[in-house]
């Protein structure tokens, strides 16, 4: 399998923010994951679970048989309250941190055991913990890192999954061995190898030629993978995908005034996202950037027409560059001015220096901007948007499925108190992000988004250009592969080939 990073390479609870989800799902378990047939959470370490008290407990019995790899031992309750302390800590750089942080304390009554105590209703944390969505909390074997400390555990990984990694050379590949007589399935490979593969061509070339079975790709290869007759997979609802604009968090030491879209004269800072959002004709860059596997029908993130919190007044922005022009007058900017884009391939989201690249060329184009390109592997851009240092910077990001409402994302890269900023940090908003994680009422809920739209709407530094599709290739061993709806990133990889079933159901190979 080929994809374009691996991001950080990590190994240990809360060394990374998430992105790195496709080595990890590949050897790590979670307590829950998700139906790829209903999306809906079902057990995976968990055999069951139970809510109470309107979010405050969460209680979780194990399964008794996972285990971990080189007869380390039995996955107990230790390992999951030794995780979650890890993703609560100051330094944890996991998007989640901000919720394990909500944890006021645990019980491990016994080993099947795990009861999680929150100081405030948490009512959906299970979205959390559920490894069919991208870049969730793993757990982790307490007794293996206490004994050979971090600096071991991090080149030298014990899991408890379908596969167990036997090699590792970073920044370029990785290999893995099928664990036999594992509790959950056997894979239907006993070796299965990850390839880092940076360029888009690259990888199409390798899977042309066989060297690989599946690519992570962007969707705007799409359409030449369908002409040489490559069976394509696509996930809809991956993500929706837009332009950060950096630098608007006025409370930080990197805040950089002189930056047009967010300068302190909130008016003048609108017209200009406006503006630049005008300039954009969407449905040009959902067919050019995307492959046209996506739609040009977002204004803000995950607020789908259709869904009950997305307000008619919610309209998507058009496309109108002399309206444009005039509102960049307006707010005293005669014409463009330089700044630079970031073109970062994140996993399962290859197209983002695409989609970027035809963002800066229409702007070019449309307000005479000059726009210096920047590409950067996401490794390298952590560090950027971790300490908020990229002001004036534009940024395409796509942002994945976490759950149906909106702001189970956005309470992971947008929380003014978060470990990552990646789109929007504002306290106003963070307060709305607190309310909704407390809320058990759906209806309230619904309100409570209606609200934070509306605010969103009107601040928001983000330009909001399309849902798209999660697009991967595959070559002629692959028969059958189920995937979970919205996940864009490679993963359920030990099904490949073989009949999905529920954890602790009997699997069976494909035909």
């Amino acid at each position: 399998m080929a994809m374009a990073t691996f991001g950080n390479e990590r190994w240990l609870p809360g060394a990374s923010a998430g992105a790195e989800a496709t080595a990890f799902h590949s050897i790590l378990e979670n307590l829950l994951t998700r139906d790829p047939n209903t999306g809906d959470n079902i057990g995976e370490l968990a055999e069951s679970w139970e809510i109470r008290d309107g979010g405050l407990v969460w209680e979780f019995r194990l399964r008794e048989g996972p285990q971990w790899h080189n007869d380390e031992g039995a996955v107990t309750s230790a390992d999951v309250q030794f995780s979650f302390e890890r993703y609560a800590a100051e330094d944890s750089a996991n998007a989640r941190a901000g919720v394990f942080r909500k944890i006021g304390g645990y019980e491990t009554p016994d080993p099947q055991t795990a009861i999680v105590n929150f100081n405030e209703p948490e009512i959906l944390f299970g979205g959390d913990l559920n490894s069919g969505i991208p870049g969730t909390q793993y757990i982790y074997p307490k007794d293996y890192i206490e004994r050979v400390g971090d600096e071991t555990a991090d080149v030298e990984p014990i899991a408890s999954g379908p596969y167990k990694l036997v090699n590792h050379d970073r920044g370029v590949r990785m290999d893995f061995e099928a664990v036999p007589g594992h509790w959950k399935l056997t894979p239907a490979f006993a070796n299965m190898s990850f390839l880092k593969t940076v360029e888009n061509s690259t990888r199409v070339a390798q899977l042309r030629a066989g060297t690989v079975d599946i690519i992570g790709i962007g969707v705007d290869f799409a359409n030449e993978l369908k002409a040489g007759g490559v069976e394509i997979k696509s996930v809809p609802g991956f993500a929706t995908v837009g332009i950060t604009l950096g630098g608007q968090w006025e409370d930080k030491e990197t805040y950089d005034p002189s930056v047009p879209w967010a300068q302190p004269d909130k008016d003048r800072a609108y017209k200009v996202r406006k503006a630049l959002a005008l300039a954009i004709d969407k449905e040009a860059v959902v067919d050019v950037a995307l492959g046209g596997l996506g739609r040009a029908n977002v204004s803000l993130p995950f607020y789908f027409q259709g869904e009950p919190w997305t307000l008619s007044e919610f309209e998507p922005i058009g496309y109108d560059p002399e309206e444009a022009k005039r509102l960049l007058a307006e707010a005293g900017h005669d014409g463009c001015w330089e700044f630079t884009i970031n073109l970062v391939p994140w996993p399962g989201r290859a197209f983002l220096p695409a989609v970027g690249e035809a963002v800066a060329t229409q702007w070019e184009a449309n307000l005479g901007c000059k726009i210096t390109r920047r590409p950067l592997d996401r490794a390298v851009f952590a560090t950027d948007f971790r300490e908020r240092t990229y002001p004036g910077v534009a940024v395409p990001y796509a942002m994945p499925f976490v759950g149906r409402e909106p702001w189970q994302l956005l309470r992971l890269n947008s929380h003014i108190d978060g470990p990552v900023m990646l789109a929007y940090e504002d306290r106003t908003f963070s307060d709305y992000l607190d309310q909704l994680g407390a809320e058990a009422d759906f209806d309230k809920r619904i309100t409570l988004l209606q609200e934070m739209g509306r605010h969103m709407y009107s601040s928001l530094p983000r330009i909001e250009l399309a849902e798209v599709f999660g697009i991967f290739g595959v070559g002629e061993a692959v028969k059958t592969w189920e995937t979970a709806p919205g996940n864009g990133f490679i993963h359920n990889t030990a099904y490949v080939n073989l009949n999905w079933a529920p954890p602790g159901q009997p699997v069976t190979l494909a035909e």
